[in-house]
């Protein structure tokens, strides 16, 4: 049996390396056996017997090619809403040169009465800060609540002006707080 045929690849030569029609410009068995699965009219001329062991050289068909035209960019514009562009190209006084803007004391924003970077900075956190919670604003600051103690820095007892109206200071608010944080805590334990 000669090589090169699909009967020699069912007969045991499965490995290119061992046929003997390797590296010659002869397909191996295994060549040849596949193209037995996926050539028609090999298969035709194998079952004849009039097949031949040549490899064929298959043209493939060029791929189009695709006229494209590239666009030259334009140089990028700098939108400026809030800030300003200082001498450094940055945009102060708005979130983008806040990690950028050092010192925050020296930012251009504030000679032209706009917020530092680092101001507007802390202010997109509060706002981020507050979205998260579902609260778009601060709640109303009161003497004689948590709130008044916090946002009024009113921690002496006896000058808290809601002493008169409700007979409690901020300070006793918070404590009251803390008591009931503290008795909660214990309950659950």
């Amino acid at each position: 049996m000669t090589h090169g045929t699909p009967a020699q690849f069912a007969a045991g030569c499965i490995n290119d390396t061992a046929c003997l029609n390797h590296r010659t410009g002869l397909m191996t068995c295994r060549e040849a056996a596949i193209r037995y699965r996926g050539d028609y009219a090999y298969r035709k001329q194998v079952d004849a017997g009039v097949a031949s062991a040549e490899r064929e050289v298959f043209a493939r068909p060029a791929k189009p090619v695709k006229a494209t035209v590239k666009r030259a960019k334009a140089a990028p514009t700098p939108r400026v809403t809030k800030g300003i562009i200082g001498p450094d190209g940055l945009v102060h006084g708005t979130t983008t040169g806040y990690k950028r803007c050092k010192p925050p004391t020296e930012c251009p924003a504030i000679a032209a009465g706009l917020p530092s970077c680092a101001e507007a900075g802390r202010e997109k956190a509060r706002l981020m800060w507050r979205a998260r919670k579902g609260t778009t604003s601060r709640p109303e600051a009161k003497h004689g609540t948590v709130s008044g103690y916090s946002t009024f820095k009113c921690r002496a007892g006896d000058v808290c002006p809601a002493i008169a109206e409700t007979g409690k200071s901020c300070a006793d608010a918070v404590a009251d707080a803390a008591r009931i944080r503290y008795h909660a805590q214990k309950g659950k334990a």
